[in-house]
């Protein structure tokens, strides 16, 4: 599950600028993710008060909309 949460971290540092760039919508973004989506934010989160990924500026927004 953790790693699961790191790789979708590399593609959202990956596409932030893109996304950034353009309004984003549920059809928009496709991850072929199996997992819950909650489940992963909350990781995330944890990662970051870890200090173990850095603060990623939309990563929520993001998230949010997966």
């Amino acid at each position: 599950m953790r790693e699961q949460a790191i790789i979708l971290y590399n593609y959202l540092k990956d596409n932030i600028d893109k996304y950034n760039s353009c309004k984003i919508s549920n059809h928009k973004i496709s991850l072929d993710l199996s997992i819950n989506t909650r489940r992963i934010q909350v990781l995330l989160l944890e990662l970051e008060h870890n200090n173990k990924i850095s603060r990623l500026k939309g990563y929520k927004r993001i998230i949010k909309v997966l």
